[in-house]
């Protein structure tokens, strides 16, 4: 199953969102609590996580093979949405519904498709037959 390039190209805006939001919410920061800036530097990477999924850079996905599937991959975009929205604000809500709607979409896909893309290690050939691991 491949994914479709308009809803890739809405991921990739969704972790370029993201990371915009995390900068936003940087930049406006008069918190006396310097635990709020380092969770904003943690969503500003969960958007270039986002942003490496989508892009489907796998060597440095190995360290989090959970973005390689579609329901592990939706089961991310409702997590960092559900973060957005649980630092409040009007910008927080639009990532939600952005994060929301590609991860319904992600969810849809995992009950169709094994996987989105596959390894050359997931394959082996052998002879007419192909073994998934």
């Amino acid at each position: 199953c491949r994914t479709p390039k308009a809803v890739r190209l809405i991921g990739v805006a969704f972790g370029f969102l993201a990371i915009a939001y995390s900068w936003y919410e940087l930049a406006t920061y008069d918190s006396s609590d310097p635990g709020d800036a380092v969770r904003y530097l943690f969503f500003s990477g969960f958007g270039v996580l986002i942003l490496l999924a989508e892009f489907r850079f796998g060597s440095l996905l190995e360290w989090f093979a959970l973005l390689k599937t579609a329901s592990g991959l939706g089961a991310f975009y409702l997590f960092v949405g559900l973060c957005a929205v649980g630092r409040g604000g009007i910008f927080g809500w639009i990532v939600f519904a952005a994060a929301a709607f590609v991860s319904i979409f992600y969810f849809i896909m995992a009950a169709n498709c094994r996987k989105m893309y596959y390894d050359e290690n997931d394959v082996e050939l052998d002879g007419d037959d192909i073994k998934w691991h």
